[in-house]
């Protein structure tokens, strides 16, 4: 018996769909997905210790092992193919493998359908029900309900509070003199007070009321209110006549009529409130399953004639958008990226995407005359990749900062990992005497304490530090460099300098 009992628990509904259940995969961690800062690997040799010999021994070993019997390949050992767009102005990749590993190594670039990490996909699948794995997307706007949420509540509960200290304040207020105060009710016990009541209903004050001939109309009829009786009661002004009797006949054979129309319970109203809140039918989802369902008439034909994707084939819309100074950093810095001119098919060398990108950076972009290539050395496009790379070969992983109206955000690992804590904003500075020359010098954009707290109080605000980042632009001359075969691009670069300025609000009670 207690066999029988053990194999009736064992095989409860609970433990059915327990076992029926299939088990999660394991989760990568965050480390181990983000762990190369750079789509490129490195081998690093152990430690040498001088009081341990055998440290010694380990490295001789590594150092022949990487170098002579098993030497690693070059890196980047894979390289990248995206494609210039000059609409947006951007280097778009399209493969999901080089997608995913520009993201994981480096957080380059920014989906084209999302805010930052490119998972449109995994959205469009959680959405569907197919994949219940949630995004960070997600999370922040359940985050911001959560908070508007309880913005609500507690605006509630002290509007309910501020309403009933006026009532109680009212209350308190409200003292009437004893004259105002009603009497207390004395019944009617007495002999004067006896005869005063009435002898029957008859006696009583009755209310006009509608003849019979016109009752149910007010509950057939919406909107329509006449009260016959007072019509037929008017007294004459300005020696005006009664209404006759056949036109309040008319108005009740009106009013029958309109009462006496019944509609069929088939018919659904036409008519709409603005107010009123959508259809739940209405929502997405819905409309999705409404589309999927196959319609009756395709049920009763023979042949299979629908042509939609299914929900587990969900072709992957999205591609990877790379700004200028990330696609020269991968193209020139690590060689990484080979960019495709989108009219020719060719890969286009480090050189050719200098002078793009430099005209490209200005809107409309800038043609280049026949005598001269139209590079300069204080070129937007130049400036801001100084900075970039700068912080870049520093460990900082830059990105785009238009959000907060800044040039770049500075993040320490990563969006994953944590929030942006610099806010940069470049500044060109010509302080060489070649710049002196007023018409060849770029003109300079008009800042103001007005501007510069602006700035400070949207990045205070989210918790950043204002950073300005001035770069010395080298003498016109130098940009003849670049055609030099043997210094080229490095050779014009190295003339830059970069120097930094935090700005911080200085305040007597705070900084003491």
């Amino acid at each position: 018996m207690a066999e029988k009992n053990s194999r009736t628990s064992s095989d409860s509904p609970s433990t059915r769909a327990a076992a029926s259940k299939k088990p999660s995969a394991p989760r990568i961690p965050v480390h181990q997905i983000y762990a190369l800062p750079a789509p490129i690997r490195t081998f690093p040799l152990p430690s040498f210790y001088p009081s341990n010999p055998l440290s010694l021994a380990h490295l001789i070993y590594i150092w022949l092992k990487q170098t002579v019997f098993a030497r690693p390949p070059n890196e980047p050992s894979k390289l990248y193919q995206g494609e210039w767009s000059p609409e947006t102005r951007s280097v778009k990749i399209s493969d999901v493998e080089a997608i995913r590993a520009l993201w994981e190594q480096g957080f380059f670039g920014k989906g084209s359908l999302s805010r930052s990490e490119p998972n449109w996909l995994k959205r469009e699948m959680n959405r569907r029900g197919v994949d219940s794995v949630s995004v960070a997307e997600q999370n922040t706007n359940k985050r911001r309900e959560e908070r508007l949420r309880a913005k609500w509540e507690r605006a509630r509960l002290e509007q309910e509070l501020i309403e009933q200290t006026r009532l109680e304040e009212s209350l308190a207020a409200a003292v009437l003199p004893a004259s105002y105060v009603p009497q207390a009710i004395v019944p009617p016990v007495g002999p004067l007070e006896l005869l005063r009541l009435p002898n029957s209903a008859s006696d009583l004050e009755v209310p006009p009321s509608i003849p019979s001939s016109t009752s149910g109309l007010a509950t057939g009829t919406s909107g329509v209110s006449c009260d016959v009786a007072t019509l037929a009661e008017q007294s004459q002004v300005n020696g005006s006549a009664h209404p006759s009797s056949h036109k309040i006949e008319g108005l009740h054979h009106l009013l029958k009529k309109q009462k006496n129309v019944r509609f069929s319970g088939g018919v659904a109203s036409t008519t709409f409130d603005q107010n009123e809140p959508p259809s739940p039918r209405g929502s997405q989802s819905q409309l999705l399953e409404d589309y999927l369902k196959p319609s009756p008439v395709q049920k009763g034909q023979g042949n299979d004639i629908s042509h939609r994707t299914p929900l587990d084939e969900t072709r992957n819309l999205e591609h990877l958008q790379l700004s200028a100074q990330e696609a020269f950093y991968l193209s020139f810095a690590i060689g990484a990226l080979a960019v495709v001119d989108p009219k020719t098919q060719a890969i286009m060398s480090n050189l050719e995407l200098l002078h793009l990108f430099a005209d490209h950076y200005y809107f409309p972009p800038r043609l280049p005359s026949h005598a001269s290539s139209g590079l300069r050395t204080d070129d937007p496009f130049l400036v801001h990749y100084v900075v970039y790379h700068h912080f870049r070969s520093l460990g900082w992983v830059p990105r785009e900062g238009v959000k907060f109206g800044v040039d770049l955000l500075l993040y320490r690992r990563g969006p994953v990992f944590d929030h942006a804590e610099f806010g940069l904003v470049v500044l060109p500075s010509y302080s060489h005497p070649d710049w002196n020359l007023e018409e060849r010098k770029h003109p300079q954009q008009h800042l103001s304490w007005f501007w510069l707290h602006g700035i400070q109080r949207v990045l205070s605000h989210v918790l950043k530090s204002l950073v300005l980042v001035y770069v010395d632009i080298p003498p016109p001359s130098t940009v003849d460099l670049v055609s030099d075969p043997n210094k080229g691009i490095v050779g014009l670069l190295e003339r830059y300098k970069v120097r930094e300025v935090m700005v911080r609000r200085w305040s007597s009670n705070r900084n003491r």
